[in-house]
């Protein structure tokens, strides 16, 4: 089984991200002591350029941001938050010349570009997708998170590109009061109740030169050596994990006793884990399943029988009632979101 680290193994450089989003709050009148509160984390920690913090801690201070800050936090922190100054991997992002390459680098390096956080890019026919999927266990502060690293994909590509590209965003929460915030931050198409974080673009603007900038191959190349030095390997945290080996087995009906079996674990050790993470079996591998069932859907076609037989349902029937558990909604009715929302 692959290596993995879980929420309690000190990981995320303290000096990236999370620097600007105390400066946001500094600027808000929000004091060190508030937005520090019970991450077991002091100030000068913070600053020192060496700290490394755990998932918990990460989260922790995200939390205390989240009820301290304005209701434009987030997007403001998504703003200012890329390409950032994480040495050579922020000079490895602003020497790419295309969408293709930037999500490129954001996906290979994503500890430092999107922490807690895993950017799964697929390209279909037509459109490449971006889910954000939970890679630690982060149900607190989730909605938080995406709305930040979907608001910094649609910024960082508008600087770049000269011009605002149009995304569609899917969220999987109910959609907020604030819905304006949304819409002027993100400049896209958005809808909420999805069941699923993703982005969509358009891959006509996959390959397309960046408006505002043209870089040296040559220096991509040698910046990236220097960045897989640093990065060599970037492991999965555990519930990401868990979701990459529940969609590898996704045509079977595997059970937490095969998954703990695959983690080397006993069953009540790979629970305990997962409770640990806030999370369970039962919902990773439902969110693995929506994650291919509406691929399925719409980019296939497929039918609810076809699905069904693929995840071995014993029923078209039951598998409509599983999907509604999964996101809230009938097949129909999200395949129709979805064509409503990507649809031109």
């Amino acid at each position: 089984m692959s290596r993995f680290f879980d929420n309690h193994h000190a990981y995320y450089p303290a000096h990236y991200q999370l620097i600007s989003l105390m400066d946001l709050l500094d600027g808000q009148g929000v004091h060190h002591h508030q937005y520090l509160k019970g991450t077991g984390l002091f100030y000068d920690d913070m600053i020192s350029g060496e700290k490394v913090l755990t998932a918990a801690q990460y989260v922790k201070l995200i939390e205390n941001a989240q009820k301290l800050g304005d209701k434009t936090l987030a997007f403001r922190w998504g703003h200012a938050m890329w390409p950032g100054h994480y040495d050579v991997f922020s000079q490895l992002l602003n020497s790419t010349n295309n969408l293709r390459d930037l999500l490129d680098v954001i996906r290979n390096y994503s500890q430092v570009f999107c922490p807690l956080l895993k950017p799964y890019v697929e390209t279909a026919e037509e459109h490449t997708f971006i889910y954000w999927q939970d890679e630690m266990g982060v149900s607190k502060v989730l909605d938080f998170l995406v709305a930040s690293y979907s608001t910094a994909m649609s910024s960082i590509c508008h600087w770049y590109q000269g011009e605002k590209l149009l995304w569609r965003i899917c969220f999987s929460c109910p959609q907020p009061k604030l819905i304006e915030e949304y819409q002027v931050n993100l400049g896209g198409k958005v809808q909420f109740d999805m069941g699923v974080n993703v982005m969509a673009i358009a891959n006509v603007h996959l390959n397309e030169q960046w408006g505002n900038k043209r870089n040296s191959d040559v220096i991509y190349a040698i910046l990236e050596r220097q960045a897989n030095n640093l990065y060599s390997v970037c492991l999965p945290g555990f519930i990401g994990a868990v979701g990459q080996w529940c969609q590898k087995n996704i045509d079977h009906h595997v059970s937490l006793n095969q998954a703990a079996v695959a983690f080397e674990m006993s069953s009540a050790t790979f629970k305990r884990k997962l409770k640990q993470h806030f999370t369970s079996f039962q919902k990773i591998q439902d969110q693995a399943r929506l994650h291919t069932c509406l691929y399925l859907q719409y980019e296939k076609q497929w039918n609810n029988q076809q699905v069904a037989d693929y995840l071995k349902f014993s029923d078209a029937n039951n598998f409509r009632k599983a999907f509604k558990r999964w996101c809230g909604n009938t097949p129909s009715v999200m395949k129709q979101k979805l064509t409503d929302i990507i649809s031109i």
